[in-house]
C-alpha cells in the first residue's frame, strides 16, 4: 500500500496529520512506472507531463513525451532550429495543449522512443536532432526539383551499393558470425557469476550451499578464460570468453533465430527474452546478473552480423555516409545542382544515424527526406510518430494550476517560509489523492549540496550550463529522524535522466536504477521555481 505509516507532523504556521506516500509502491499509480530517458532532447517539461497524465489516465498507460513535446512546440509557432526547439517549455501548458489537439499518442506507438529506453549511449536523441536540423537546412534550400532530384540520385546509389553489398556479406556470413556482440555480454555475465559466488560464500545465506551448486553449474556454459580479476574492460573483451559446445549450442538453437526474426515491434519482449537465454545456462533464479545485457544496439549489431540482407544494408548506408565516396559517385549531380553542401550534411546525418541508431538504416531514409514538408513533420516522420488513429484521449474535465514561488518571491508578495509552507501544503495534498506533482527546479542543488538560488532567482540559475533549469516529477514523501535528532521531512523524485537519478551530492539517496531519489525538504523547495498541480473538477 502506499499508505506507510502515520505521523503528527508540526509545521511552521498549522498541524498537519501526515502519511508518508510512495506513489511507486504496489497500488500506487507510479507502481508500473517505466524509467524515461530524456537522452539530452532538454523535454523534462514533457517527460514530467507524460509522468502526471500516466498517473491518471486508464490503466496508467503510457504516454509518448516526444509527443507532447512536439505538439506543445507546435502550439507555440517554433518552426526553425530543431536542435534546440525541444528545449524549455511548461509542464501545464504541454498537457493544456494535448487536452486541446485531441490526445496524446501512447509511448507503444512511438517507435524511437521504446528504443531509447533500451539504448546505452548517452545523448544519442540529442545528436540525431541536430543532424536533422542541418540536413533539413540543406534540403531547404533546394527547388523543388533539384530536391526530388538530389533524393533520387541518393537513393539510386544506395540500390546499387545495396546490390553489391550482398553479394560480399554473403561470402562473409561464417567470419562475421564470430563476433556477435552477445559474446562480450555473457564474458560480463561470467564474471558477474564468479564474484556472486564470492559474495555468497562470505554472507553464507541459509541456502547459500544450493546458490552456490547452481551457479557453479551455470559457470559450465559460461567459462572465463581469466583466473585473476582484471579491469571490467578486459572482462568485456569477447576473447575472455571460453566457446563451449554446450554455449555455442544454445546460442545456435535459441539466440540466433529469435534475432534474425527479431521486429521493431518486440523491443518491450527483450526482458523475456533474456529470461528465455539465461535460464538456459541455470540463472532462473538469478536475475540481477543478466539483466539489460542485451539491448536493442546488440540485436541491431548482431543481426547484421548473421543476416546478410542487414550487413548489405549497413554497408550501402556507410557508402553514402562517407561524402567523399558519395561525391565521386555523384559527381555530376552535385556538379550541376551545385550541391556541395546539401550532400556533406546529409553524409553527416546519415553517419550519425548508422553509427548510434542502426533502425534508421534502410529505405524508409529516403522516404523520410522526400515526405516531410516542414520541420514538425520530419521530426515525426524521423522518431516514428505516427498515431493519430489511436491517441490516448485526456478527460475534458481535466485542469493544471501553476504556483509560481519565483514570483511570489521576486514581488515580495509572500515570504520564504510562507512560500514553503504553500508548496509543501500543494505536494501533499495531491500526493494524498494519487497524483504525482510536477516541479521546475533550478538543478545545481542536484549537483552541489547546501545550495539556496531562493526559489531560483540567484544568479546561479540564469539558464547557463546544463540543466541549470529542469523540471521533474515529486511522487511521494517520507519522514526521517537524523543523526541530530531532527524530524525532516524527504521527498520521492522521478527524474527523467535514465536509469541514473542524477542527484550526486548524496548518491545513497538513489533508489537503484529507476531514475528515483529521496531530498530533503528544504534543499529541494528552497530551489524550486514552480510546482504544476492537476485536479478533475
Amino acid at each position: 500500500m502506499k499508505y506507510l505509516f502515520l505521523l503528527l507532523f508540526l509545521s511552521t504556521n498549522r498541524t498537519f496529520a501526515l502519511t508518508s506516500i510512495d506513489l511507486s509502491a504496489p497500488g500506487g499509480s507510479f507502481e508500473n512506472f517505466r524509467t524515461q530517458d530524456q537522452n539530452g532532447l532538454g523535454t523534462c517539461y514533457a517527460n514530467t507531463a507524460s509522468a502526471i497524465l500516466e498517473s491518471i489516465l486508464p490503466s496508467n498507460s503510457e504516454v509518448s513525451y516526444l509527443d507532447l513535446a512536439i505538439r506543445y512546440k507546435e502550439s507555440t509557432g517554433i518552426s526553425r532550429a530543431i536542435d534546440s526547439s525541444l528545449d524549455a517549455g511548461y509542464i501545464c501548458q504541454t498537457i493544456e495543449t494535448a487536452k486541446a489537439s485531441g490526445g496524446v499518442c501512447p509511448r507503444s506507438d512511438t517507435l524511437f522512443e521504446s528504443y531509447a529506453i533500451h539504448g546505452d549511449k548517452a545523448n544519442v536523441s540529442r545528436g540525431i536532432l541536430e543532424q536533422l536540423d542541418k540536413v533539413y537546412d540543406s534540403i531547404e534550400r533546394m527547388n523543388e526539383d533539384e530536391k526530388g532530384f538530389f533524393i533520387q540520385q541518393l537513393e539510386g546509389l544506395y540500390s546499387t551499393k545495396l546490390n553489391m553489398a550482398l553479394k560480399n556479406c554473403r561470402d562473409s556470413a561464417n567470419e562475421r558470425a564470430k563476433n556477435l556482440s552477445i559474446y562480450p555480454s555473457l564474458a560480463t555475465v561470467a564474471d558477474k557469476i564468479r564474484r556472486e559466488i564470492k559474495k555468497i560464500r562470505n554472507n553464507k545465506p541459509n541456502n547459500y550451499k544450493e546458490q552456490i551448486r547452481k551457479l557453479k553449474n551455470s559457470q559450465r556454459y559460461l567459462k572465463n578464460k581469466l583466473n585473476y580479476n582484471p579491469p571490467l574492460e578486459f572482462i568485456r573483451d569477447r576473447n575472455t570468453l571460453v566457446r563451449s559446445k554446450q554455449l555455442e549450442r544454445i546460442i545456435d538453437e535459441t539466440y540466433r533465430p529469435y534475432v534474425t526474426n527479431f521486429s521493431e515491434n518486440q523491443i518491450d519482449g527483450i526482458s523475456n527474452f533474456e529470461r528465455l537465454i539465461f535460464s538456459k545456462m541455470g540463472l532462473e533464479d538469478f536475475p540481477h546478473l543478466y539483466e539489460g545485457t542485451i539491448s536493442m544496439h546488440r540485436i541491431d549489431h548482431d543481426q547484421a552480423m548473421i543476416s546478410p540482407q542487414e550487413c548489405a544494408k549497413k554497408e550501402a548506408i556507410n557508402i553514402l555516409s562517407n561524402y567523399g565516396l558519395a561525391n565521386s559517385a555523384l559527381g555530376d549531380v552535385v556538379e550541376s545542382c551545385n550541391l556541395h553542401f546539401q550532400l556533406n550534411t546529409t553524409a553527416g546525418y546519415l553517419s550519425h544515424l548508422i553509427q548510434h541508431v542502426p533502425i534508421f538504416a534502410d529505405e524508409s531514409l529516403f522516404e523520410l527526406l522526400k515526405t516531410s514538408n516542414n520541420r514538425s513533420e520530419l521530426l515525426r516522420n524521423a522518431f516514428k510518430i505516427n498515431c493519430e488513429d489511436n491517441l490516448l484521449q485526456i478527460p475534458n474535465n481535466l485542469n493544471c494550476r501553476s504556483y509560481n514561488a519565483k514570483n511570489l518571491y521576486n514581488s515580495k508578495t509572500k515570504s520564504e517560509s510562507e512560500i514553503i509552507e504553500d508548496m509543501r501544503s500543494i505536494i501533499h495534498r495531491q500526493l494524498s489523492n494519487d497524483r504525482p506533482v510536477g516541479i521546475g527546479v533550478c538543478s545545481i542543488f542536484m549537483r552541489e549540496r547546501g545550495i539556496n538560488t531562493k526559489f531560483g532567482r540567484d544568479e546561479l540559475c540564469s539558464g547557463g550550463g546544463m540543466h541549470q533549469l529542469h523540471a521533474m516529477t515529486v511522487i511521494g514523501f517520507r519522514e526521517r529522524t537524523f543523526g541530530t535528532g531532527d524530524l525532516k521531512r524527504e521527498y520521492l523524485i522521478q527524474n527523467s535522466w535514465g536509469e541514473d537519478c542524477g542527484y550526486q551530492p548524496t548518491e545513497e539517496s538513489c533508489i537503484g536504477d529507476t531514475g528515483r531519489f529521496w531530498v530533503e525538504e528544504n534543499e529541494l523547495l528552497l530551489n524550486t521555481r514552480r510546482i504544476d498541480e492537476i485536479s478533475l473538477n
